[in-house]
């Protein structure tokens, strides 16, 4: 079954609310500052998110070329469907956080339905959604950079071989874009 553009347009609607601030019963999450990895340089992807991969990065992650998406609350951010599967879509954006970044996400753990805290190339990292579709091909995936700033990835993935298991693609993706922002 395909599902529409809009459908994934709810997919990034709903894992951006897992961003939002929100009070935790739960004990404060360990110091995972972002601060213990250099922060890499971010201004220019921050402001054309569609940069953080090179052509030849989307071709070998089976990427079409990515659409900028001037703002979905959180910033810019960069669209890039699936090659071969009308309707997949990944989204990345680099949102900042006041008052905690990536320790905003964890700290909210209550409020998801997985959350998930792992490493991305030496920075903290969490997947984590108020609402749990990743048996749907959706995922998030929030990286801690700076201690405000994230790098975003949700996936929406409703058909093909990444549905039952979205979330690699996501750490592939954020994983070859904090591998770019080293390198400029």
């Amino acid at each position: 079954m395909r599902r529409s553009t809009p459908f994934a347009l709810v997919l990034v609607a709903v894992a951006l609310a897992a961003c939002s601030p929100g009070t935790s019963a739960d004990t404060a999450p360990p110091s995972t500052s972002a601060s213990t990895t250099s922060p890499p340089p971010v201004d220019g992807v921050r402001k054309a998110p569609c940069t953080g991969l090179t052509a030849d990065q989307e071709a070998g992650l089976g990427l079409s070329p990515g659409k900028s998406i001037s703002d979905v609350g959180y910033g810019a951010h960069c669209m890039w469907p699936v090659a071969g599967y009308e309707g997949n879509l990944i989204t990345v954006g680099l949102p900042t956080l006041d008052g905690g970044g990536i320790e905003v996400i964890l700290g909210n753990r209550a409020n998801h339905a997985y959350h998930d805290v792992v490493e991305v190339e030496g920075y903290p990292a969490v997947f984590a959604s108020s609402v749990d579709l990743r048996s749907e091909g959706a995922c998030t995936l929030s990286v801690g950079v700076t201690d405000e700033l994230l790098v975003k990835v949700d996936t929406a993935l409703p058909e093909g071989p990444d549905l039952a298991d979205p979330c690699p693609v996501a750490e592939r993706i954020a994983s070859a874009i904090l591998r770019n922002l080293r390198t400029t």
